[in-house]
């Protein structure tokens, strides 16, 4: 890909070339957002370009993870949706998100067809545990009339 190709406004070659910035939630947020798969869907379905050939389980794994920051980050206690704060009245609904989410990353494999979960120097596993905490901090904040406003 070309040093000057944006395929989307906030995409740059620090995103791509990433190595020096693994740890960094901020650029992860960035690189796997709905306007990267949008654009990647854009490329393959509207341009034909043979690099996004067959890119969709890509698109499709990028929404999951944009959906899991944004459930995991909600800190603005008037949002909708995913992002909204987290309380007894959505619990259940995002907490059965997380659950579908979670599935989704614990059945990925690799090309050879072996899950990824078992090769934990690639991806990240949310475990049953971190989910029970969740769930957890939203009941004691249920019962004290307070909300979650963030997951992490």
């Amino acid at each position: 890909m070309k040093d000057d190709l944006h395929l989307a406004n906030k995409i740059s070659n620090k995103h791509i070339n990433y190595a020096k910035a693994k740890m960094n939630v901020r650029l992860a947020a960035q690189t796997l957002s709905n306007s990267v798969a949008d654009a990647i869907d854009f490329m393959r379905e509207d341009e034909h370009h043979p690099d996004f050939i067959n890119s969709e389980a890509t698109c499709q794994f990028i929404r999951n993870i944009d959906q899991l920051f944004n459930l995991c980050n909600s800190r603005n206690p008037i949002a909708n949706g995913l992002k909204s704060k987290v309380d007894g009245v959505n619990l259940k609904w995002k907490t059965s998100f997380f659950r579908k989410l979670c599935n989704y990353l614990k059945e990925l494999t690799d090309k050879d067809g072996k899950p990824l979960v078992e090769d934990g120097e690639h991806l990240f596993l949310v475990s049953s545990s971190q989910l029970s905490l969740y769930v957890e901090f939203v009941k004691i904040s249920s019962q004290d009339k307070k909300t979650l406003l963030s997951m992490f």
